[in-house]
């Protein structure tokens, strides 16, 4: 007779060879990820979802990636929208930006300084601020898929689930949670990312147009308010006095005639993975109100008067938060001279 306790024991080590794979921790699985996104020629057609000026939004999109200098990424069409657009990288830190439309049978072309930070940068700080946590495997376009979440360790801040393809560690959907725990935006692989053999050309990066498309070119921003602030504004940048816990600037920018608000500046902070937008205006509040949607996927609006300025705050963490920001701006004429 078997006894009791051998039979467990067996039973044990055979359900034990059974189990399941045992999980890539989340923070490998996303630096896998990354390094994949970076090192590997592909394309892929991705399904969007997203809430845009208080509605929702969905796209077909396709994009292409050519590392370390390019890439490529066109709306196709969705909900009416009559868009292409995307960018590519010109060297290190320049960006030339594009948006077509097929039914005005416009062109529209501008240059803007890449202020983002190196991915390995980012992750980092993501790191510092969001625990990766890989909770199963999925199938997304057909494809093994690990889930991992992402996970805020500061109150108040948005939320992110990816999926991963297992074999090649090329991200097949994304989802972004606000703070109040609701699907702001989703991004699908519609089939699974399709390896390209060589190098894209530097072609497939400019969009293609019929003869006869009118083109507009415009110059986009200064990249730093080094150069003569008070000609270009008629007014110097404040100072921005609260900074949230965990973010860091990420851009500023002086954009001096912008034909609904007027001259304004802006600043960009970022935690990693959430964002904060400032801008500085004197511009009319009308049509400050009118130009910027209540509430979409960049979060809640906040609007702070300081005579003579509007300091206009947005970002997709606690409203709060967002209020402290705006109440922290120090415009300069307000500061002791140094």
């Amino acid at each position: 007779m078997i006894r009791p306790l051998v039979l467990l024991a067996v039973v044990s080590a055979v359900l034990a060879g059974c189990s399941a794979p045992e999980l890539e921790p989340g923070e490998q699985a996303v630096r896998r990820s990354e390094t994949a996104e970076r090192s590997t020629f592909f394309r892929v057609r991705e399904s969007n979802s997203i809430i845009e000026s208080g509605r929702p939004i969905s796209t077909i999109s396709v994009r292409i990636h050519q590392d370390p200098s390019h890439w490529r990424s066109e709306i196709l069409y969705g909900d009416g929208l009559d868009i292409t657009q995307g960018s590519m990288f010109k060297g290190q830190k320049e960006r030339m930006c594009w948006a077509y439309s097929p039914k005005a049978g416009i062109l529209e072309m501008w240059e803007a300084p890449d202020s983002r930070m190196s991915n390995t940068d980012r992750l980092r700080l993501i790191q510092r601020n969001y625990s990766f946590v890989n909770v199963g495997y999925d199938h997304v376009a057909g494809r093994p898929a690990l889930r991992v979440e992402i996970r805020p360790r500061h109150s108040g801040r948005p939320f992110q689930r990816i999926w991963i393809d297992a074999d090649t560690g090329l991200r097949l959907r994304r989802e972004e949670w606000n703070t109040e725990g609701r699907l702001m935006a989703a991004t699908e692989a519609v089939t699974p990312p399709e390896s390209l053999t060589e190098p894209p050309s530097e072609s497939t990066f400019i969009p293609s147009i019929p003869a006869g498309t009118r083109i507009l070119a415009r110059s986009r921003v200064k990249a730093t308010a080094r150069e003569n602030p008070l000609a270009d504004l008629g007014f110097l940048p404040a100072h921005v006095g609260y900074i949230p816990a965990g973010f860091q600037p990420s851009g500023f920018s002086i954009h001096s005639s912008d034909p609904v608000i007027g001259p304004f500046v802006r600043w960009e902070l970022t935690d990693g993975l959430a964002g904060i937008t400032i801008l500085q205006t004197r511009g009319d509040l009308g049509a400050l109100r009118r130009s910027i949607a209540p509430n979409d996927i960049r979060g809640p609006l906040i609007i702070w008067r300081q005579p003579p300025y509007h300091f206009i705050v947005r970002g997709n963490i606690g409203r709060e938060e967002l209020r402290r920001v705006a109440k922290g701006m120090q415009p300069r004429e307000n500061q002791p001279a140094p």
